[in-house]
């Protein structure tokens, strides 16, 4: 069956949300841009601070390319488990870092989505960090003061948070007519200025409805068999998303769903379960049974949330929690 961007001559579907995939340039962040790349040049912890769907990742994608080589990226809202910092600097370092365990330094970190980061891996980047193996952390989340950042890291960060500014509607104009490759002065453009101005007021000036509208309308217009966008096409931002609807068109526009349960073996067959903010592994790791924080043998309480371990043949009570337990 053929596809409306293939009836119109693109090679693949031009409103793609998938910042791997996107060549497009950015678009309305340029003075935050500059500003994150001169603080991380300086060595500084900065937060990116923006709505979802309003474009963080590819605006750390963009940061990425400044800085070839020395960019380690990690998406927090896909952890299973803790983070292992030195592991990824061990892997940056390339062979040697595999056979001598060597690290590479001045490294620069990105962690996006850091509201799904736990408070034992923030305490593990603020080591490498100090201990001058990472030049400069970059955060992104949607909101600063809900992180629940330890206060050093806190004060640290600062004032270097950097806010996105929402689209004008020039820059979304902008935006769509890259993506179709197109110009508004072309008397036979597929789309006018006013239809992508109304189309963006609709998402609600969120980028990534923007761009699933967007995505709607041109598959409304193939149906349709008509040449250009119509009034008539438009209509079909009346008609609400079902979770089937947002399905299908998350695996249309190859849009990145994180679903934390989803896999729950490890790619040796181990059971992960989820405790607290962890995914552990039973058959190995000893964690805590209340909030899942590594354990050892000796801890007669947990050190992260301070719950008291029971001991053989004591009752349980409503202070006390049990350890994971480990089998190897």
């Amino acid at each position: 069956m053929d596809v409306w961007y293939k009836k119109l001559g693109y090679y693949e579907n031009p409103f793609l949300i998938n910042p791997m995939k996107e060549t497009n340039d950015l678009i309305g962040q340029e003075k935050q841009l500059k500003d994150t790349i001169y603080y991380t040049q300086s060595g500084s912890l900065v937060f990116i601070q923006a709505p979802k769907g309003s474009g963080k990742t590819k605006f750390l994608r963009t940061v990425i390319k400044n800085f070839p080589g020395r960019i380690i990226y990690v998406n927090a809202a896909k952890l299973k488990k803790t983070l292992n910092v030195e592991d990824l600097l061990r892997r940056k370092n390339g062979l040697s870092g595999k056979i001598f365990g060597s690290k590479p330094r001045d490294m620069i970190l990105i962690i996006d989505n850091v509201d799904e980061l736990s408070k034992v891996n923030m305490e593990r980047i603020k080591f490498y960090y100090d201990q001058g193996f990472l030049r400069s952390v970059i955060f992104s989340g949607t909101n600063f003061k809900r992180i629940d950042f330890p206060e050093s890291m806190r004060t640290r960060i600062g004032k270097r948070i950097i806010q996105l500014d929402e689209l004008k509607k020039s820059e979304a104009v902008r935006l769509a007519m890259d993506r179709l490759d197109e110009s508004l002065d072309e008397d036979d453009s597929l789309i006018k200025k006013s239809q992508i101005e109304k189309i963006y007021e609709s998402s609600r000036r969120n980028p990534r409805m923007f761009l699933i509208n967007l995505h709607r309308i041109f598959e409304e217009m193939y149906f349709d068999e008509a040449k250009q966008v119509t009034a008539k096409h438009l209509k079909i931002l009346e008609d609400k998303l079902d979770k089937d609807d947002v399905k299908e068109l998350n695996k249309e526009l190859e849009i990145e769903e994180i679903s934390k349960e989803e896999t729950m073996f490890d790619e040796k067959g181990h059971r992960i379960m989820k405790i607290g903010e962890y995914y552990r592994r039973p058959d190995y790791e000893m964690f805590c049974g209340n909030c899942g924080a590594i354990v050892s043998e000796t801890d007669k309480q947990c050190p992260e949330c301070g719950s008291v371990f029971e001991e053989e043949g004591e009752e349980a009570d409503s202070k006390k929690a049990k350890k994971g337990e480990a089998h190897a």
